[in-house]
């Protein structure tokens, strides 16, 4: 069995500690990795000095992560891990796949349930984006611990 090769560029999008997390663990990893947060003071922070101060301060993170709060920016990459709180997907979702290959593969990494609709993250996923390829990442882990390669 051949050996999958791992993405040449991914968007992590969310810009809290567990999207800080998993786009640090990347960027280590050598994946060429953009941050996309909400907040451009965040997205600065983190381009300028390596440091999420607002969500995850105190761990420093990796010189290769750039960061944006440009969706657009953010949406022309290969491969996405999406980890906005789930009341907050829908419209991010949607403004993703605007900028985004139809087909590309997303790795949701938000737990819950849409208020109202109760929907899951895969569900919402398939009424905004129905051609991307999606994963879910989900488990105890804790961002700080991920970010400064714990296990």
């Amino acid at each position: 069995m051949e050996k999958a090769q791992p993405f040449s560029s991914i968007a992590v999008i969310g810009g809290g500690a567990w999207g800080t997390a998993l786009a640090n663990l990347c960027a280590h990893n050598g994946i060429d990795t953009v941050l996309w947060a909400r907040e451009a003071s965040v997205a600065e922070a983190i381009a300028g000095d390596h440091e999420n101060t607002e969500f995850l301060a105190g761990v420093p993170l990796s010189p290769k992560l750039s960061a944006t709060s440009d969706l657009a920016k953010a949406g022309k990459r290969e491969a996405f891990i999406f980890a906005v709180p789930v009341q907050f997907s829908r419209p991010v979702l949607a403004d993703l796949a605007t900028h985004a290959a139809n087909d590309a593969p997303i790795a949701l990494c938000a737990k819950g349930v849409e208020r109202g609709a109760g929907l899951l993250m895969t569900d919402i996923l398939s009424q905004v984006w129905p051609g991307a390829r999606p994963a879910v990442l989900s488990g105890p882990s804790f961002a700080r611990d991920v970010a400064m390669g714990l296990p």
